[in-house]
């Protein structure tokens, strides 16, 4: 989408994808997560499917070790831009 201008970050680039999808259900991952597999997806896109109302689901989890050279504190979690 060279028209829209450079990419100015993740949020950025995530907002442009949308604006060629065409599915009912969008998931953004993080593969690079600590432990990624397949229960990522289905854990955010089960309450989706399953239950009747919600149109909204966000990802929590915990955050590594370290994060570029920076400690995080154990049991501070880390959810999705």
């Amino acid at each position: 989408m060279p028209e829209m201008g450079p990419v100015l970050g993740k949020g950025d680039a995530m907002w442009r994808a949308l604006s060629v999808l065409s599915g009912e259900l969008v998931v953004f991952l993080d593969a690079d997560s600590e432990g990624f597999s397949e229960h990522f997806v289905t854990g955010l896109l089960g309450p989706l499917v399953c239950e009747p109302g919600v149109e909204f689901v966000k990802a929590f989890y915990g955050a590594p070790s370290s994060t570029r050279g920076s400690p995080c504190r154990r049991g501070v979690g880390a959810s999705t831009t």
